[in-house]
């Protein structure tokens, strides 16, 4: 068993971060986005993009620029509440950083899923939209795609509901203790509903489970 975690979240942070607000106002993809820190110790965020700088957030400055490629770069308050410097704080610098539409998508590693655990909730102090895209643990025996992790934020409270009460009457064991029409009953809802709702579910979690 080796050790560590590999995290991918996506954050809305447009009025936060600098690079998203960036994404948000061109509509562009930024893929490729540097870190870095300047001899005065605060931290800095460059990226390449085409978009013309009438289109960008004042706070972006053209660094270098070659035919239609320039290089953009920002300050980036260590002190600020952007997804990134949320990470720093917990000792989890993002190894990769892309912004679309607003939002910023990270990837770091952490030691442990408490750690991951630790920066969610602290992303989500401040983030109305935070999501887990994936979670994989280190393992000698297997590869990524073996290891997913399901949001349970993406269930509507009443899915989430369903499915409680549906494992905890036995309709998901074989034979079956309890059918839809009981489970329902226990929920004060139509077995129609019932059906629904677990649907809706179940189609979220498979969707997560196949195709992360």
């Amino acid at each position: 068993m080796g050790a560590g975690v590999r995290a991918a979240l996506r954050v809305e942070a447009s009025e936060h971060c600098p690079v998203a607000r960036a994404s948000a106002t061109t509509g562009a993809v930024i893929e490729t986005v540097d870190r870095i820190r300047s001899p005065d110790g605060r931290l800095v965020a460059e990226f390449t993009s085409s978009e013309p700088p009438a289109t960008l957030p004042d706070a972006f400055q053209i660094v270098f620029e070659s035919g239609s490629r320039r290089v953009y770069r920002a300050g980036h308050d260590p002190a600020s509440a952007c997804p990134s410097t949320v990470l720093d704080r917990h000792d989890c610098p993002p190894h990769d950083l892309v912004a679309r539409d607003g939002w910023l998508q990270l990837v770091f590693h952490a030691r442990s899923t408490d750690r991951v655990q630790s920066i969610v909730t602290a992303l989500r102090d401040t983030f109305e939209r935070v999501e887990i895209l994936r979670l994989v643990r280190s393992h000698l025996d297997v590869t990524e795609e073996d290891f997913v992790v399901v949001d349970r934020a993406a269930l509507t409270d009443r899915q989430r509901e369903c499915l409680r009460t549906a494992c905890r009457m036995g309709y998901f064991e074989y034979p079956r203790n309890a059918n839809a029409s009981e489970v329902a009953a226990e929920l004060d809802i139509s077995a129609a509903t019932f059906v629904e709702h677990l649907a809706g579910a179940q189609g979220r979690l498979f969707q997560s489970i196949l195709d992360p």
